[in-house]
């Protein structure tokens, strides 16, 4: 072994050995070993009253925020999204399957677009799909 990789990023609780860039690390048969260091600690926070409005649909750019946003919902509003089937927009192919995992149905994402998990795309789709919406989007991000 000639060394370590220490790998900083964020994680989704995936276990080391089920890791893309760890995989991918150990495809490249490189001589080493890889060191997972997690940079983020995600909080949950309820959000009571977030879901008073009508939203067009919830915007999701990373697995992270769905997983969060997931967490602070109380199980009324979570049911209430589930049968209005709010849509939910997607920036990758990760995070709508966290999304979907969720339980969330209506999931709309450009993932095999070109290019792929771009805002660009994102945004190409919720104006192709949702144009005409008069109702605004939920956009859960970090400093939500």
């Amino acid at each position: 072994m000639l060394g370590s990789v220490v790998l900083v990023k964020g994680t989704l609780d995936t276990p080391q050995d089920k890791d893309e860039y760890v995989k991918l690390i150990d495809e490249a048969a490189l001589a080493c070993s890889v060191v997972v260091v997690p940079v983020l600690k995600i909080q949950y926070r309820s959000f009571p009253g977030l879901l008073d409005k009508v939203f067009a649909g919830i915007i999701f750019t990373s697995a992270n925020a769905v997983l969060a946003f997931d967490q602070g919902l109380d199980p009324a509003s979570k049911a209430f999204i589930q049968s209005s089937r709010t849509p939910v927009l997607t920036v990758g192919l990760k995070t709508a399957q966290v999304a979907q995992s969720c339980g969330f149905t209506e999931i709309y994402s450009k993932c095999l677009s070109s290019p792929p998990n771009s805002a660009r795309s994102l945004a190409e789709l919720i104006v192709q799909e949702f144009g005409s919406s008069i109702s605004p989007f939920l956009f859960p991000c970090s400093s939500m």
